[in-house]
C-alpha cells in the first residue's frame, strides 16, 4: 500500500510521515538524530547541513571530531573535570558573596549604634 504519489519517493521529503518514503532511496543521507534528508552530493562536502553533523562526521567521509579511543577518553574525562572546577568556583564564589553580605550587615549595624552611643 503507497501513502504517495510516485513523484513523491524519494524527493528528500518524508511525506508519509514515517519515512517509508525515503526509505533504501539512493539518491539521498539520512541524518542520524533526525528525518532530515540531504543529497549525496552535499554529504562530505566540507559544509554542514545535519544538526548532528552526521552528513560530515562520519565512516564514510573518513572524517571524525575526535578518533582514537585514548583520545576521546581524554576528551570526556577533561569535560567531566571541568564541569566539577566550575561547579566548586561557584559554590565558593556563592559562600563568598554571602559572607561579605553578613560583613557589610554587621558593619552598618555597628555605624548606627556608634551614631545612637
Amino acid at each position: 500500500e503507497m501513502c504517495v504519489s510516485f513523484d513523491q519517493l524519494c524527493n528528500l521529503v518524508d511525506d508519509c510521515g514515517d519515512g517509508s518514503d525515503e526509505k533504501g532511496c539512493r539518491n539521498h543521507f539520512e541524518c542520524k538524530s533526525s528525518r532530515f534528508y540531504v543529497p549525496l552530493v552535499q554529504k562530505c562536502d566540507g559544509k554542514v547541513n545535519c544538526l548532528d553533523h552526521s552528513d560530515e562526521c562520519n565512516e564514510g567521509c573518513g572524517k571524525e571530531i575526535l578518533s582514537g579511543v585514548w583520545l576521546k577518553l581524554l576528551a570526556g574525562s577533561i569535560g567531566v573535570s571541568s564541569v566539577l572546577l566550575n561547579t566548586v568556583t561557584l559554590v565558593r564564589s556563592f559562600l563568598r558573596i554571602r559572607d561579605m553580605k553578613r560583613a557589610v550587615l554587621c558593619n552598618r549595624t555597628l555605624s548606627i549604634l556608634i551614631n545612637f552611643g
